[in-house]
């Protein structure tokens, strides 16, 4: 299912980005490696930290580098994404997620 979503929705990003006129202008190159800096250091941290407490920094992180200012969003997002994952996918769908020193 999450398969075929992913391909209908690239589907229609790439229809879409054909038949925009918008060019694309780019992005700030500093701020592109250090999103990629620190999900590489997020990947490693994993099998240390566990998957819930590296995601819950990681989007944190993220969201303090995109300059969010809003408490509610800064607070709710990682710990909505963290117990949304654990829930659907621990739960749900009884997939095993790394624990780090938690296990």
């Amino acid at each position: 299912i999450y398969a075929i979503l992913l391909m209908t929705f690239s589907l229609i990003l790439l229809i879409r980005s054909f038949l925009t006129k918008e060019k694309f202008k780019g992005g700030n190159i500093k701020k592109i490696l250090i999103t990629m800096g620190i999900t590489f250091i997020y990947i490693l941290s994993i099998p240390f930290l566990g998957f819930h407490l590296s995601s819950l920094i990681f989007i944190l992180i993220i969201l303090l580098l995109r300059r969010i200012k809003n408490i509610f969003i800064l607070a709710g997002v990682p710990i909505g994404s963290v117990l949304f994952i654990y829930v659907f996918f621990q739960k749900v769908l009884n997939v095993p997620v790394p624990m780090g020193f938690f296990s």
